[in-house]
């Protein structure tokens, strides 16, 4: 086991510069604040937090510059004069980080509680009965001598309309309306309506076009 110096801003900045590495790197390693680096190598202690973080930091740099960390813990005591509760002595437990966990549950709790309750309140909009009220044509069957017709009604602006497999966009309060092209003859058009999550409704028109 490698020989420790009495001096523990002496052994740390060696043992550092023997690795090769910098605060800068050492802080991105162990995740400890440059500037409580720094401190500890500068023996700065009156900008370092109590002594069961100085602890922890020790144990975290020791791993990355390959030492005994129950060593170095000794050297930074007794050169410091630390008092520690002894074997038990652990780092607090961080409250503030409790609290972000807690919230961060909570926000997620709370958005589920509004998804829900959104999808309850709009049960009907995504898996009701879609609902179409044809004006144009109102019979089941048409005669016309003109070669297109009017298609008119009203839809749920959020149902999805198909004529004849054909996307009809409806107006934000349903209402839609199509230029249909005739053949001679028998023309078979089919409404399709569609509900989000919900089921579909299909009526048919005969229109006749005898030119």
């Amino acid at each position: 086991m490698e020989q420790l110096s009495s001096n523990f801003k002496g052994f740390i900045k060696e043992h550092v510069e023997a690795k090769g590495t910098t605060v800068h790197k050492l802080s991105q390693q162990t995740g400890i604040a440059e500037r409580h680096i720094q401190a500890l190598i500068d023996g700065n202690t009156k900008h370092l937090p109590s002594a069961p973080y100085v602890r922890g930091y020790l144990v975290k740099i020791a791993e990355i510059l390959e030492l005994n960390s129950n060593a170095l813990w000794k050297i930074y005591s007794e050169e410091y004069n630390v008092h520690t509760s002894g074997a038990v002595d652990s780092l607090p437990t961080n409250r503030f980080a409790l609290k972000r966990i807690q919230k961060k549950w909570f926000v997620i709790g709370a958005l589920v509680a509004i998804a829900v309750l959104y999808v309850f309140s709009n049960a009907d909009r995504f898996l009701g009965q879609p609902v179409l009220e044809l004006s144009r044509p109102i019979a089941d069957v048409t005669r016309t001598n003109f070669d297109t017709i009017q298609l008119a009604g009203v839809v749920n602006a959020t149902d999805k309309l198909l004529i004849d497999n054909e996307e009809v966009i409806p107006d934000s309060e349903g209402n839609f309306q199509k230029t249909y092209p005739l053949q001679p003859g028998l023309n078979q058009i089919e409404f399709r309506v569609k509900r989000f999550l919900g089921r579909e409704l299909v009526e048919t028109r005969q229109v006749i076009y005898q030119p």
